[in-house]
């Protein structure tokens, strides 16, 4: 078989998109700068939205009830600017609200993965990862074998979670 594919107009956004996400109702891409979001109801029109502070979002997935986006952004605490990580939930797409937010260094956040109804990690960059049981509350896990690589992908297969890293591809079983 062979399948074809139309080009469409993005919504007005010149920046790079770097992940796509949908459910029944919406596909949702978001990009890396600007806190680029782009919702569309049938992939035809697109409309562009955003976060209200200034992130470049990494990865999107839906977790059968809520979108989670992860990425990074440049902000002030404890009077110095450094790079934070953040991870934001969605409903619908539109609306967002910011679940997480920790201090980076160069440890950010790359990638995300969801089980349906289930657990979520987050890896990144020099062994960097966090699990959350429902995508609302994270907390930062050391996995040994992922030592100080970054993730480069990750996935669900709805049993287990599968990590790809820059020198190994590491199974992670989920219970």
């Amino acid at each position: 078989p062979t399948l074809s594919f139309t080009k469409r107009e993005s919504g007005g956004s010149t920046y790079a998109m770097l992940a796509i996400a949908a459910n029944d109702a919406i596909a949702v891409a978001v990009g890396d700068a600007h806190h680029h979001i782009l919702t569309s109801p049938d992939g035809v029109t697109w409309t562009k939205r955003s976060l209200p502070i200034w992130t470049y979002l990494q990865d999107i997935v839906w977790d059968g009830s809520k979108f989670l986006v992860t990425g990074h952004s440049w902000r002030t605490s404890g009077g110095v600017a450094q790079w934070h990580n953040v991870i934001h939930t969605s409903p619908d797409g539109i609306t967002w609200a910011e679940r997480y937010v920790g201090v980076a260094g160069a440890r950010l956040v790359r990638k995300l993965a969801a089980k349906p109804g289930g657990p979520a990690i987050v890896g990144g960059d020099q062994g960097f990862f966090m699990w959350s049981p429902d995508g609302i509350s994270w907390s930062e896990v050391s996995i040994p074998a992922l030592g100080t690589s970054t993730v480069k992908a990750l996935a669900c297969s709805g049993q287990e979670f599968v990590m790809l890293t820059d020198n190994a591809t590491v199974k992670l079983l989920t219970s």
